[in-house]
C-alpha cells in the first residue's frame, strides 16, 4: 500500500469541498414537501456517500414532525424556518440521535424551553452554525496534515508496512476526535438539556 501526504491532501480536498448554505439562499416563500426534498437534495448533495444515498425523504420530514423537531407544516408549506431546521437537522442527525436531535432543537422549533433559556431566534442559531461551519472547513485541512507529519515522524518511514501504518493510524485519529467529540456534545445535552 502506497499512502502519501499528497494522497491525503486530495482527499482532504475532495472531503471538504462542501459548500455551506447562507440564509439568503433558502427561499422567503412557503414550499410543499416535494419542493423541500428538492431543494434539500439540490443543495446538500455534496455530503451524499453514494448517488443512491438520500438526502431527505417525506417520511424522514414527516418523523421530525412527529417527533417534534420540527414544527407542523401550515396548510402542508414549509416556512423558512423549517428549512433551517430541516438544514440543522440533516447534519446533527449525522453524529446525534433523534433524541439528541429532540432535545437540542425543541426548545427552538416551540419556543417553549424560557427557563432553561434557549430560547434563540431560529435564523441567528442558523447563521452561527453556517459559520462554525465554513470556519471548521478551512482549518481542518491544516490540523489533519499536522497530525500527519506526527504520526510520520512516530513511523518512520524506513519501517515495514510505514505507509499503512500511517493511513490506519490517521483513520484510527479520525474515529477517536469524532467518538470525544460525539460523546462530548451527548454530554453538553445530558448536562443542560435533559430532563
Amino acid at each position: 500500500m502506497e499512502f502519501d501526504k499528497e494522497q491525503l491532501l486530495n482527499l482532504i480536498k475532495e472531503s471538504l469541498h462542501f459548500k455551506t448554505i447562507d440564509v439568503s439562499e433558502i427561499p422567503d416563500i412557503e414550499l410543499y414537501m416535494d419542493q423541500v426534498t428538492t431543494f434539500m437534495e439540490d443543495k446538500l448533495q455534496e455530503f451524499k456517500r453514494t448517488e443512491e444515498d438520500k438526502i431527505l425523504t417525506k417520511t424522514m420530514i414527516n418523523n421530525y414532525t412527529k417527533n417534534k423537531i420540527l414544527p407542523a407544516p401550515v396548510k402542508k408549506k414549509y416556512s423558512k424556518k423549517h428549512m433551517m431546521l430541516l438544514i440543522l437537522t440533516y447534519h446533527l442527525k449525522q453524529v446525534l440521535s433523534i433524541g439528541d436531535i429532540h432535545s437540542l432543537l425543541s426548545p427552538i422549533s416551540e419556543r417553549k424551553d424560557k427557563e432553561k433559556n434557549m430560547s434563540i431566534p431560529i435564523e441567528e442559531l442558523y447563521k452561527n452554525f453556517v459559520e462554525i461551519q465554513a470556519i471548521e472547513y478551512n482549518t481542518f485541512s491544516e490540523e489533519i496534515l499536522k497530525k500527519f507529519d506526527e504520526l510520520e515522524e512516530q513511523i518512520h518511514p524506513e519501517e515495514k508496512n510505514s505507509d499503512a501504518l500511517i493511513f490506519f493510524s490517521i483513520i484510527f485519529f479520525l474515529i477517536t476526535q469524532a467518538s470525544i467529540q460525539k460523546k462530548l456534545a451527548e454530554n453538553l445535552i445530558d448536562t443542560f438539556l435533559g430532563n
